[in-house]
């Protein structure tokens, strides 16, 4: 399976057109058979193009730093065993999405 890795924000930014692109990228990824990779939150940018994947039948998974883990913010389909690596520190997460 192909995959992308998408950095994108733990909010929602400042115009309704960042969550609506987010969302469409995340359903275009699914509709085309590719897997996403990102940041691993439930929350903002990153919540939405989970939801978007994970609604149209994709496989994600998210990178997060260990501190962001206890805080919390997972994706609930990460916690479900659908594809969650927690790092010990940012600089880890970001290797593994590298």
């Amino acid at each position: 399976m192909k995959k992308l890795c998408v950095f994108c924000g733990s909010r929602s930014g400042r115009h309704p057109a960042y969550q609506a692109a987010a969302r469409e990228l995340g359903s275009a990824l699914a509709n085309a058979g590719w897997g996403l990779v990102y940041g691993g939150g439930r929350v903002g940018l990153m919540g939405e193009i989970a939801d978007a994947a994970l609604a149209a039948g994709g496989y994600v998974t998210g990178v997060m730093p260990e501190f962001l883990n206890r805080r919390e913010i997972v994706h609930p389909a990460g916690k479900a065993g659908g594809g969650q690596e927690v790092g010990a520190q940012v600089l880890a997460a970001h290797a593994v999405l590298h």
